[in-house]
């Protein structure tokens, strides 16, 4: 009898552990078999037979999926476990097949968050059999200059991708007037008298003393000078928001993050849905603000205190609302020991002040209680103080305010892409303020936008919520965890935005089969004079706000000319209004397209009248 034969005979417990290592190579073989049939149903989908639907024909062949099933296991027990002794082939396929799967899966439910959820657990599992029970790391280390390389990789690809669709949305005339056309309008001003102008409502509006006061935008008018175009926006603000992984990344190595992880952690906050959502909608100033936030943040935990000043200015001149986020930080450094507390104060002090400026002198803050039209009463002279009146006297009225449907499903497309670990702030008094700013601006208005992933507005909200990620992470003391939390926020982030965001691959596909009318639809713009007074229809406005004056429509009842969409439902119009303005007479159509658009001049006339009237009448009716 062999020695160690001789020695399992002595020891049974070494008998029962051998016994278990080989019933867990029974599981992960299994395991490792299945996953390749769920790899078929995945094959099968790219070849459009989704697995959604159940298909009589391909059940009734299932001996034969059962036999392919039974062959992969036996093979991968006797001859990779056994035979080889290679089990981490399996360990292999299961981590990297099983995360690539739950992403496709995900990307086949398009804007599915209970598919997102059920994934997101088996990704949780995998990661952790992959991490902590077997011990592995990942293949790729970044360590010292070649982290940092690969973050400025990252950004430029980002900033690249992501300003692509917002491009793309606006070349297939998806774009908005607001905000795209009115930020255009804006910096075709600012390129003329360096005051920001647009005359959206139907009037000449000062942009920073009647809508936001965000003079950082300066910043980004030496650019416009030279290209002078609105991808040019869609492209800063992509850049501007991948810039923001920079303090990120600085931040996760202030707290002895490993340099591998930093990036990573960098790309998560890049990757959330909700950041994503921003940059293909539109332009705003609040894509902006996570560099700067994130830059502030980086240096006052450095306590390189001037150079924080100098980021906190720059962060409220994003707009107005910023000192929040900042007044927040403030509080949360406050409850902290190792913060001075003067310095605490500073920033505490300082926004607040700002802020009383602002609101009295140059901005009238008060402008945007429509947006909380269920707690004040007065939406013109309305005051953001009844809010508080409410918090005293009926604190549940809020409360209800605050968790309807669609605010939960916004709650959870931000928390379940960071793997519900932010909330982990709620059991620490000091990061209770940092839930804040998402509570004020994002769960009590009643404007949609606020609590939509499709806007900006949780740009500042999830900056402060990786803050809790970075120091949950940086607090585990053992490396493998740390691999596997950080490798499974990662996925979830990639699974969430995979599903909320695929259905925007459409807008490539429309671009490539419609080209030519698109093409068409551009070039009848151009037609139009740049001196020219213009009322044109939502997504058509920002292809034409390079102007002085230009107007939605029923605002301005004598522009020169009348630019309107026809496409689709999501472009309401009026077409008895517009019949009525040929019929009279008053304009005459210039550029006609069934279906797509419409170009009317004041005082004109032409053939194409009667085509453009019964196609309006037809429409109407």
């Amino acid at each position: 009898m062999s020695k160690k034969a001789l020695s399992e005979n002595r020891n049974p417990l070494l008998k029962i552990i051998h016994h278990q290592d080989v019933f867990e190579e029974v599981l992960v073989s299994f395991a490792a078999a299945f996953l390749i049939l769920i790899d078929f149903s995945l094959y099968r989908q790219f070849r459009g037979i989704p697995f959604s639907v159940n298909h009589a024909e391909i059940n009734a062949g299932y001996g034969k999926f059962v036999l392919v099933l039974l062959f992969l296991w036996v093979i991968f027990f006797f001859v990779v476990c056994f035979l080889l002794k290679k089990r981490t082939i399996l360990d292999h396929w299961l981590f990297y097949g099983g995360n690539l799967s739950c992403i496709l899966i995900a990307v086949f439910s398009p804007d599915s968050f209970p598919t997102g959820m059920i994934l997101l657990l088996i990704v949780i599992v995998l990661n952790r059999y992959y991490f902590i029970l077997r011990e592995h790391s990942l293949p790729i280390h970044f360590e010292g200059k070649s982290a940092f390389y690969g973050l400025l990789i990252l950004i430029l690809f980002y900033s690249i991708s992501s300003a692509s669709v917002g491009i793309i949305r606006h070349r297939i005339f998806l774009s908005s007037g607001n905000d795209l056309g009115t930020f255009d309008q804006m910096f075709y001003s600012m390129s003329k008298t360096l005051l920001p102008w647009n005359t959206i409502t139907g009037i000449p509006i000062n942009q920073f003393t009647a809508v936001h006061f965000s003079p950082i935008l300066y910043l980004l008018l030496p650019g416009y000078l030279i290209f002078r175009s609105l991808e040019y926006l869609i492209f800063m603000q992509s850049l501007f928001t991948g810039l923001a992984a920079i303090p990120l990344f600085r931040l996760c190595r202030l707290k002895k993050i490993s340099s591998g992880m930093s990036l990573l952690i960098a790309a998560v906050f890049l990757l959330q849905p909700g950041i994503l959502g921003g940059l293909f909608k539109d332009f705003h100033e609040n894509a902006l603000l996570p560099f700067f936030l994130l830059s502030f943040i980086y240096f006052f935990e450095k306590n390189e205190i001037k150079k924080a000043l100098l980021f906190l200015l720059l962060t409220l001149f994003v707009k107005e609302d910023a000192m929040l986020y900042i007044l927040c930080y403030g509080f949360y450094t406050l409850l902290q020991k190792k913060f001075s507390v003067r310095n605490c104060l500073l920033i505490i002090g300082f926004p607040l002040l700002y802020f009383i400026i602002v609101s009295v002198f140059v901005l009238n803050t008060n402008t945007f209680a429509y947006r909380y039209a269920n707690l004040i009463s007065g939406q013109t002279d309305g005051s953001f103080f009844q809010i508080i009146k409410i918090l005293f006297t009926n604190p549940l009225y809020l409360f209800s305010q605050c968790f309807s449907a669609e605010k939960l499903q916004f709650m959870g497309w931000i928390f379940f892409p960071l793997m519900l670990i932010p909330l982990l702030g709620l059991f620490r008094l000091s990061e209770v303020f940092l839930f804040i700013p998402m509570v004020l601006l994002n769960l009590l208005p009643t404007f949609y936008g606020q609590y939509s992933i499709d806007f900006q507005y949780h740009f500042g909200t999830i900056s402060l919520f990786c803050l809790i990620l970075i120091r949950v992470i940086a607090s585990i003391p053992q490396v493998q965890t740390r691999r596997w939390l950080i490798s499974t926020v990662f996925a979830a982030a990639v699974l969430f935005s995979s599903s909320y965001h695929i259905s925007k691959t459409a807008f490539y596909t429309e671009f490539v089969k419609n080209y030519a009318n698109y093409q068409k639809m551009e070039q009848a713009m151009k037609k139009i004079p740049t001196e020219a007074v213009v009322t044109a229809s939502n997504h058509i406005y920002p292809h034409l706000s390079a102007r002085n004056e230009i107007y939605s429509p029923g605002f301005h009842p004598d522009s020169e000319y009348v630019a309107m969409d026809l496409r689709g439902s999501d472009n309401p119009t009026d077409f008895e209004a517009i019949a009525d303005l040929i019929s009279s007479k008053k304009y005459g159509t210039i550029e006609f397209v069934p279906d797509w658009y419409l170009i009317l001049k004041k005082d004109a006339s032409s053939v194409l009248d009667m085509q453009a009237s019964e196609y309006l009448e037809t429409r109407g009716n």
